[in-house]
């Protein structure tokens, strides 16, 4: 199972991108208000330096996987006790994209239970993950640019609705303060493109990893921020706060002379293409990590044993306000984005940098 540059890139892109645009701006708008953007923006930067530390850990120990080298770092039985935390936050973030995806689906099916819903995109992707990272990655190359394409294009068709004036005015009424806790929701959905801490083992030259990577994790940031921008010169401030889902709610009042409306079902091709590429790459990780965990020798043996876990962790929320409002903001935000994303990955990236120092001195 190998992996290209290319594939990386667009791994990356898909897996933040149409997720990102569906469940932050909301949240964003509310904190930051006319100067969202500007905090998404900010955010993305977070990101793309919490995947810096990603790559450059994992170029430490380009033939390990983060299983492998994070005990060889902190020793056998303190590695376990993290790569736990780990497992528990993975099985977690799949079972809740499972989750909300069913939610928002229900929006246009709303007679289809919860759980047929939830199944039929699960069996996707452990179809996919039982062949292998390498189709993964492969799919990413034929779904990322047609998801750029259609947010580019939808965003391009709301023109006529877009009044600019609702952006100002820009920082002094917001604050700077406010702007930098918008970013938090950004850094927290797009910053878990850390997990190609898990996929540089992977590609055919991991020195060549980090390029491709920073610019899979700025270019989501973008798109979602030019998302954020027009969501508030369409509706204002005020309104997007207020709505679950402001980029869809964007969508269908597009009307381009009475001629080209109900669109939404174009941006339902990115949001379905976006959350299986997010939950094949997690899903993966998961069941290739939990396999090397065991020291099970055919990782596959785990893909079914976990599909079953996540399909009853999505099934937990009693609602959407757990999976969509709670879990982000007080687990995502203030847990794993500071600690598992950022904080633990720097400080094995500062131990594995000492020892090496040390073994050239000696």
């Amino acid at each position: 199972m190998k992996l290209s540059k290319v594939q990386i890139f667009w791994m990356l892109t898909t897996h933040a991108l149409g997720v990102a645009i569906m469940l932050i701006l909301r949240q964003t708008i509310d904190i930051s208000r006319q100067d969202a953007w500007l905090s998404v923006l900010i955010g993305g930067g977070l990101s793309i330096f919490i995947v810096f530390i990603a790559v450059k850990l994992s170029q430490i120990f380009p033939n390990q996987s983060f299983i492998e080298y994070i005990q060889e770092i902190l020793g056998n039985k303190i590695g376990k006790v993290v790569l736990l935390v780990y497992f528990v936050q993975w099985y977690s973030v799949i079972g809740l994209i499972l989750r909300e995806f069913s939610e928002l689906m229900k929006l246009t099916m709303p007679r289809t239970p919860t759980w047929v819903i939830i199944l039929g995109m699960l069996l996707i992707v452990v179809y996919a993950t039982y062949q292998g990272i390498e189709v993964i990655g492969r799919c990413s190359e034929f779904i990322g640019p047609i998801i750029i394409f259609i947010v580019l294009i939808t965003l391009f068709l709301n023109l006529n609705n877009v009044d600019f004036y609702k952006l100002t005015p820009i920082i002094s009424e917001t604050g700077l303060l406010s702007i930098i806790k918008g970013a938090v929701p950004t850094a927290g959905f797009i910053g878990q493109n850390a997990i190609i801490i898990m996929l540089i083992v992977f590609m055919k030259k991991p020195k060549e990893s980090l390029f491709p990577a920073l610019w899979g994790t700025a270019l989501p940031a973008v798109m979602v921020s030019l998302a954020t921008l027009t969501v508030i010169a369409t509706f204002g401030p005020n309104l997007p706060a207020h709505m679950w889902y402001p980029y869809f709610r964007l969508i269908r009042v597009i009307s381009v002379a009475d001629f080209i409306q109900n669109v939404d079902i174009i941006f339902i091709v990115v949001w379905l293409t976006s959350v299986f590429m997010r939950l094949a790459i997690f899903f993966f990780v998961a069941s290739y990590g939990s396999a090397q965990f065991l020291k099970i020798k055919n990782w596959k043996k785990m893909i079914f044993i976990n599909a079953l876990i996540v399909y009853i962790i999505s099934l937990l929320p009693r609602g959407i306000v757990m999976s969509d409002i709670l879990y982000p903001v007080f687990i995502t935000q203030r847990i794993t984005m500071p600690v598992l994303l950022f904080g633990i990955p720097l400080l094995l990236l500062i131990i594995a940098k000492i020892r090496k120092r040390k073994l050239i001195d000696n």
